[in-house]
């Protein structure tokens, strides 16, 4: 792509894996010959980036909405499907939410049946029961229902602005 355009990460090389052991189709869908020349195995990472004016390569994040969350890769419809259980909730969007300290945390908009102070609390300890802590939330934002596009899916980008961070 041109300089500052924004594309997927794909890596080259004659030394790249031969592929997923036991998954022809996790492994034609990510790794395949380079489309622009007959030359070594391509590897598309799932990563987006871009390159800079001075050909540095600039990561952006993941094309899905998986993120970083202490060490612990997280895809958020795991821990959307989880707070789906819960009866006060009808619906969930998680996100990571990238900090100034470079360290992603994640976040919950929950559109609930209920409206009570401790809410955030108790679907907290409603996660902690059923997924690993790194899975868990630690920003709340509680709203009569979540923006939707017009294809019916959650548009993260009119969901309301994080709560601050709490420092200890």
């Amino acid at each position: 792509l041109p300089v500052g355009e924004v594309g997927e990460i794909v890596v080259r090389g004659a030394l790249l894996a031969a592929g997923y052991w036991q998954r022809p189709v996790l492994e034609a869908n990510r790794f395949g010959r380079d489309p622009y020349g007959g030359g070594p195995r391509r590897y598309r990472t799932g990563d987006l980036g871009r390159l800079t004016r001075d050909g540095a390569r600039v990561h952006l994040g993941r094309r899905d909405h998986q993120v970083k969350i202490r060490g612990v890769r997280v895809e958020p419809a795991e821990v959307e499907a989880a707070l789906m259980r819960h009866p006060a909730v009808r619906q969930a969007a998680v996100l990571g939410h990238p900090e100034d300290d470079g360290e992603a945390r994640l976040l919950a908009c929950v559109a609930t049946t209920e409206s009570r102070h401790d809410l955030a609390r108790e679907l907290g300890r409603f996660l902690r029961e059923r997924l690993p802590s790194a899975l868990v939330p630690d920003g709340w934002t509680f709203v009569a229902t979540l923006p939707l596009l017009p294809g019916g899916k959650v548009d993260r980008r009119a969901l309301p602005a994080p709560p601050p961070r709490r420092r200890a």
